[in-house]
């Protein structure tokens, strides 16, 4: 929402004054005037949910009033058998946080300690790709897009390599590069799940594309070759 603000205010201002639109560019302004506090709404109540855990590690829990970063499993017991298996789905950590990194509204010390707490907790994350908490040693593709446009937008180069790497080694096919939905670092196990998904294809191609370019979401920049391997300049 706070994207999705930020931006269609700004066009809509843009060609509200291009085509003389006093109406359209009211619309617009009413979108940007929301942008500063919803934002200071969604940064606070990030804050007042963080937590630490184990080595100081930072959770910022992806369902709100979580007592934990990995499962909200203790929440669901409370409800109806039937409901539970409905809302084991909602045990998705991987899918909530690509969303966040995605958005570009987060700030770099933020993304980095949502990164970090996955990378050390092994049932979300392998070699930097995230992972579904039911599925052991497992690798998802059809949100990768979204974690490497938040790793590099928050200026983890290093980060976005790891991820890259793993991405073309572990969750796409040798020679034809077909992308899995997910995956596990040995195929022999869990094989009846690794199946093709389209958005997982984007995932590669995207994040070569913002390694070379990229036009960071919330400044008027342009980065060249930000997250490239040294080896390819």
């Amino acid at each position: 929402m706070w994207r999705g603000f930020a931006e269609l205010g700004g066009v809509l201002v843009a060609v509200g004054k291009a085509v003389n639109s006093t109406a359209m560019a009211a619309r617009g302004q009413v979108l940007l005037d929301e942008v500063k506090p919803l934002g200071q709404d969604i940064t606070a109540s990030m804050i007042k949910s963080e937590h630490r855990e184990g080595e100081g590690f930072v959770c910022h829990p992806y369902v709100p009033g979580a007592a934990r970063c990995d499962s909200v499993d203790d929440m669901v017991e409370r409800y109806h058998r039937d409901v539970q298996r409905q809302l084991q789905r909602c045990s998705e950590p991987w899918r909530s946080y690509a969303e966040m990194l995605h958005s570009g509204f987060m700030e770099n010390g933020t993304v980095a300690e949502i990164y970090r707490y996955n990378l050390h907790n092994y049932g979300l994350s392998r070699l930097g790709v995230w992972g579904g908490v039911n599925i052991p040693n497992a690798m998802f593709g059809h949100t990768g897009y979204a974690v490497a446009y938040g790793l590099i937008a928050a200026d983890l180069p290093r980060e976005l390599l790891l991820f890259v790497y793993t991405q073309a080694l572990h969750v796409t096919t040798r020679g034809t590069w077909t992308a899995y939905e997910k995956t596990v670092l040995d195929r022999r196990d869990h094989a009846w799940y690794q199946f093709y998904v389209s958005s997982s294809q984007l995932t590669l191609p995207s994040a070569l594309k913002w390694m070379l370019v990229f036009e960071h979401p919330n400044k008027p920049e342009l980065w060249l070759a930000r997250a490239s391997p040294r080896r390819w300049l």
